[in-house]
């Protein structure tokens, strides 16, 4: 066998070799019979009768190449190496003549797309970089209008502080020695006071100068930075990235078609090119991802960067919030509002039946309906439920509804001639029931001068009624087992305290009966003088009554105030609001068994006057004793606080209510 198989190979071998030759020893006829043709059918041939058979193996060299049967096998392979050849040029014929057609009907479509395409992304990019610019210039302007919003809130603070120590300074009388040292006796003098007075005026006007000057000044730089911003505006020189998109990397469509249809020629079409052009929603517009290498790394490089001016923006905006809060606050603050006496959409009068009297008082409500808790402001001598005026309008836009009623002998209230009827445990009860058709079971109390004491008291006889105090002026005092007649205090404690003993002696009632003498008993309380400069009140004797007739209106009433006050006493006189200095004794037989709980366990804010001469600042240092949740403020008035500082007195008020009550209208306590 492997004898025969290598007598195969050569004959195989050898059977080209000998063609290569015949045509140079054969005839032409020869030759012409035994070409095979391309193109002759393999089935006409007459196949090997024997593959490899060992009878073939044995025949010679010589027998292969002169036998036709023979030879006829070993051309076949070249036959159908020629056949693929020939199929393969024909394929590639036909399939660039396809692409020739492809590219001779689609190649100025596919350019106008592309160059399209590419013309978008240009713009694109230049636009991002206008707002990356924009973005920058922004974030400049924006943090120097800060600093300058800082700096002018740094100089209004400084002389804000300024104005404050200015007025406080101009209220006391000063030496004529070096240095200066300031005193205040504890009587004024007429001529002491009129001192003060031109002080004070001279300091106004000085901080309304200096206020002037302030504004106009920051107006000023205001405009002069504007225009200066404006200018370098115009000229700064473009943006580095700007140039670049802006120069020579700008898009030339007639460049782009010409390149492209020469890389048409080399490649085939690319399938992007065959897809619909985007009207703007194209997704590699989307995402970018056509945007050039070096645009793409500086995006990635500006990334931190982005990040860390977010932040800077954040803190920014915290600061500026903070900073504009801060102003409502202020502008809150300094525009003091006050109720109007006759026709008020945020007040109503009203008047109830309580235990067979009848009270007169201001009801009012949020705005939104809602209310955190109800308020009773209880004003004392000789006021009304308006000397609460410029409160009123604060707590409600805290969110607070508030009860302000005419005290019992005063204004539209019922006014007893017997004293006994105002005794503090009888109105006390007035109030609970009060509070009790107004759907109640907790209430604020709020109180100035008798309505202070009368606060107090109410939380001796009504403890589970009251969960917050607040207090003006009045300084608080625990319950005695002893009782001291008010002529053993004035002679022995309190001297100035004087005026009590006339007001409760029938003296006035003599004197005051009209419109006009009304109107004069009232400005010498409320700080009125002759126009011989003489007071008309002496705390430690009362009201000069000879004086009656020649009080000229004073700061704190005047004007539609003094009207107004003047015609709600013509309804009863003068006995009424006299009558609560006439119950010393009755008050200490119904508090003095609560000697044993003198303390007052609730949240207490008391605003003590510096100014108050029947109520000096030294009354309250014991105060703190009785009352363990106690807050103590401050404001530089007399005893006329609520109307002489207003501003001050809501500020102390509001903050401490802001403290002691959540957003949610809930007690935090």
């Amino acid at each position: 066998m492997a004898e025969g198989t290598l007598a195969s190979a050569v004959a195989v071998v050898a059977q080209p070799e000998e063609s290569e030759q015949e045509p140079a020893h054969a005839s032409p006829e020869t030759g012409h019979k035994r070409r095979p043709s391309s193109i002759s059918d393999s089935g006409s041939k007459r196949r090997r009768t024997s593959d490899g058979s060992p009878s073939d193996s044995r025949r010679s060299p010589s027998q292969h190449a002169t036998d036709p049967d023979s030879r006829r096998p070993a051309a076949a392979p070249a036959r159908r190496g020629g056949f693929v050849a020939e199929e393969r040029k024909r394929s590639k014929r036909l399939f660039g003549g396809l692409l020739g057609t492809l590219s001779q009907s689609s190649s100025n479509t596919a350019q106008k797309r592309r160059a399209d395409i590419e013309q978008r992304q240009q713009a694109k990019l230049r636009m991002q970089d206008e707002r990356h610019t924009e973005a920058k210039q922004k974030k400049k302007d924006d943090i120097i209008a800060e600093r300058r919003l800082q700096q002018k809130e740094l100089d209004r603070g400084a002389m804000t502080a300024k104005h404050k120590n200015l007025l406080q300074t101009a209220n006391f009388l000063r030496t004529k020695t070096h240095p200066i040292l300031l005193w205040l006796p504890f009587q004024l003098r007429p001529e002491d006071d009129d001192i003060i007075d031109k002080q004070i005026e001279e300091a106004k006007e000085t901080i309304a100068k200096e206020e002037a000057e302030f504004e106009e000044r920051w107006h000023g730089k205001d405009e002069k930075e504007d225009s200066e911003r404006d200018t370098d505006n115009k000229n700064a020189p473009p943006d580095d990235a700007t140039q670049e998109n802006d120069g020579p990397k700008q898009h030339d469509p007639e460049e782009s078609s010409t390149q492209n249809a020469n890389d048409n020629t080399k490649l085939e079409p690319e399938p992007a090119a065959e897809e619909p052009v985007s009207s703007g929603n194209n997704e590699e517009e989307k995402d970018g991802s056509a945007a050039p290498t070096g645009t793409s790394q500086r995006n990635e490089d500006e990334g931190e960067e982005v990040m860390e001016e977010d932040k800077e923006d954040m803190l920014k905006l915290i600061r500026t919030n903070s900073i504009n809060f801060k102003k409502q606050l202020s502008k809150m603050a300094s525009k003091v509002d006050k109720i109007n006496y006759t026709n008020d959409s945020r007040v109503e009068r009203r008047s109830v039946i309580l235990n067979g009297r009848n009270y007169s008082y201001l009801y009012g409500e949020p705005a939104s309906g809602k209310w955190k808790a109800t308020i009773f402001f209880l004003h004392g001598f000789p006021d009304l439920a308006v000397g609460w005026r410029y409160q009123i309008p604060h707590v409600l836009q805290l969110g607070f509804r508030i009860v302000a009623p005419d005290q019992l002998g005063y204004g539209g209230t019922d006014a007893p001639v017997d004293p006994k009827e105002y005794a503090y445990k009888k109105i006390a009860a007035d109030f609970k029931q009060l509070a009790t058709q107004l759907g109640e079971s907790k209430i604020i109390l709020c109180g100035h001068d008798w309505g202070a004491a009368l606060t107090y008291a109410i939380y001796h006889h009504q403890r589970d009624l009251i969960s917050h105090i607040i207090t003006v002026c009045v300084p608080y005092g625990p319950p005695r087992a002893k009782f001291i007649s008010l002529d053993d205090i004035v002679a022995n404690l309190f001297p100035h305290w004087g005026y009590q003993l006339q007001f409760r002696s029938g003296e006035v009632e003599k004197v005051v009966h009209t419109k006009e003498e009304i109107g004069q008993f009232l400005l010498a309380l409320y700080g009125g003088k002759t126009s011989a400069g003489e007071w008309g009140f002496d705390p430690r004797k009362g009201i000069a009554l000879d004086k009656i007739g020649q009080f000229q209106p004073s700061r704190v009433l005047n004007g539609e105030d003094l009207e107004f006050y003047a015609n709600e006493y013509t309804r009863h006189g003068v006995n009424g609001p006299l009558n609560w200095y006439r119950l010393t004794e009755i008050n200490h037989t119904d508090e003095k068994q609560y000697v044993s709980q003198p303390n007052i366990e609730v949240p207490l804010l008391f605003i003590q006057a510096l100014k108050d001469l029947a109520l000096p600042p030294s009354m309250g240092k014991s105060m703190q004793k009785y009352v363990p949740n106690m807050t103590l403020d401050q404001v530089n008035t007399s005893h006329w606080a609520l109307t002489e500082d207003p501003e001050n007195v809501n500020r102390i008020i509001g903050g401490w209510l802001g403290k002691q009550f959540s957003l949610d209208g809930q007690s935090k306590l």
